[in-house]
């Protein structure tokens, strides 16, 4: 059912309903699915660690063969082996042996216990264990008990454990967790094609001689880079002409081709705002039309062939604003991408704010838990470059009373 000039939640709570997720997956090598969102549950098939694992530099012992040691009545053990990690001793220790191991190394048989380095004695002058008859041998100077510095098979994870869930984006963390799960190929699903385009028969391209009367375009300059940023590198760009049949042609492709339309321009109520004869020349539903927000407030949030199209406003800031909030949560969506949700935090003013012009979103500077902002008056949605060193949008809704240095207020993190 068609709405207009709602509030920002109905247009979350509509976006959330009418986008569906991306059903198709596809299997990637571990090395190239960073930044992908897994499919399925990726369980590990073995214990970590996948045997009894000495935790420390130390001697492999048995705990009996230390009761009542001290350092005047030290236990005595003769060295039958030395393993490293990555070594495999074969050997079973019996009453009276040790084996020197190391951090990481498996504990042989017959051992329950590791005893510390430090609690050992029998070191010559170079750092070396001294021979005896009876071959190499250590004193142990303190009692241990059973499984004392043991480390268990699978205590860390067992077998069927789930180490990346279902709908969990890949990031070097999860890589890292599934390399060392011996897992090397991933299902995932496939990324969502992406289509960006801005309209205006006023706007150029950044190296063109600039034209009488035309503009150098930031949208979709912006648009397009921050989609990369995210990991969802546009699949079609473009800027288009005030020209509403150009314009329904260019769309209905991106829309067959793409599972997300995002424009910017032509959503307000002048004679070149074209979305408006667009739509229903490409047989799109226009869903909603006007959120209660500004900058941004002409946003429209359109369906075609079961695919979300957001269409933002062409001021620089307004577009920003409305992709932050509305177009990206569209993109969460298709993409099953729940890092794209937005992050909202409450924080405190560290300066007042009075200049408001009925605008609910603001440019801010989060810094030492503190909000602080750029020059007031360059708070216009046509400003982009007042963004520059900003890192969150305020949310600052029109008041009777300025906004007081030590207020808190709610930001969306960038």
């Amino acid at each position: 059912m068609y709405q207009e000039d709602i509030e920002l939640e109905e247009a979350y709570r509509i976006i959330e309903a009418s986008t569906k997720g991306v059903t198709e997956t596809e299997e990637k090598m571990l090395s190239e699915a960073d930044g992908y969102v897994t499919a399925e549950d990726i369980k590990i098939g073995f214990d970590v660690p996948p045997f009894p694992r000495s935790p420390l530099d130390g001697f492999a012992i048995r705990s009996i063969d230390t009761k009542g040691a001290t350092e005047e009545n030290p236990a005595v053990f003769r060295i039958i082996d030395t393993e490293f990690a990555g070594d495999f001793c074969t050997k079973t220790i019996g009453a009276g042996e040790a084996v020197r191991i190391f951090t990481g190394a498996p504990i042989p048989k017959g051992a329950d216990c590791i005893a510390w380095q430090e609690d050992s004695v029998g070191w010559d002058d170079e750092n070396r264990f001294r021979t005896f008859e009876n071959g190499t041998e250590v004193k142990i100077v303190a009692e241990y008990k059973p499984w004392e510095n043991y480390s268990f098979q699978g205590e860390e994870i067992k077998a069927g454990t789930v180490v990346v869930p279902k709908n969990h984006r890949i990031t070097y963390i999860e890589s890292g967790v599934l390399s060392s799960a011996g897992i090397d190929r991933v299902k995932v699903y496939r990324k969502p094609k992406v289509g960006v385009f801005v309209t205006g028969s006023e706007l150029m391209k950044p190296g063109e001689p600039l034209k009488p009367g035309k503009i150098y375009d930031a949208n979709l300059q912006f648009l397009s880079v921050r989609l990369k940023e995210l990991g969802y590198a546009p699949e079609m760009t473009g800027m288009l002409p005030d020209d509403s049949d150009e314009v329904a042609k260019i769309l209905s492709e991106a829309n067959d081709r793409c599972d997300l339309v995002i424009t910017s321009g032509g959503v307000s109520v002048g004679a070149k705002d074209i979305i408006h004869l667009v739509l229903p020349k490409i047989n799109a539903e226009k869903i909603f039309w006007g959120v209660r927000m500004k900058p941004g407030s002409p946003a429209i949030f359109s369906m075609r062939n079961g695919k979300p199209m957001v269409h933002l406003s062409g001021n620089p800031f307004a577009a920003l604003t409305t992709f932050e909030l509305l177009a990206k949560e569209a993109l969460r969506k298709l993409s099953h991408d729940e890092t794209l949700r937005n992050n909202m935090i409450y924080v405190t003013l560290g300066e007042s704010f009075s200049k408001h012009r009925g605008r609910r979103f603001i440019r801010a500077i989060l810094e030492n838990d503190e909000l602080h902002f750029p020059k007031a008056e360059k708070q216009t949605s046509g400003n982009l470059m007042s963004m520059v060193g900003c890192n969150c949008i305020a949310e600052l809704p029109p008041q009777d009373q300025p906004y007081e240095k030590g207020d808190r207020v709610r930001i969306f993190l960038l």
